[in-house]
């Protein structure tokens, strides 16, 4: 959370923040950060960020949290 309060247009930030989120099964929040992580992402970084964004809503629409 420091980092993206620091930098707060940095793409791979939110995306190691909503990925830690995912991680915790907090996928609500990983999906908002994750997004906010295709805003400002670099294009190189747009398909990994996409990746994740995917998994995160496929764990959300089967019931987590």
């Amino acid at each position: 959370r420091k980092a993206v309060q620091l930098s707060p247009k940095s793409g791979a930030y939110y995306d190691s923040l909503g990925w830690a989120y995912y991680v915790a099964e907090d996928y609500e929040n990983a999906i908002l950060y994750l997004q906010k992580a295709l805003d400002y992402a670099l294009p190189h970084q747009k398909d990994i960020i996409t990746e994740h964004l995917r998994l995160a809503y496929k764990k959300k629409e089967k019931g987590g949290g």
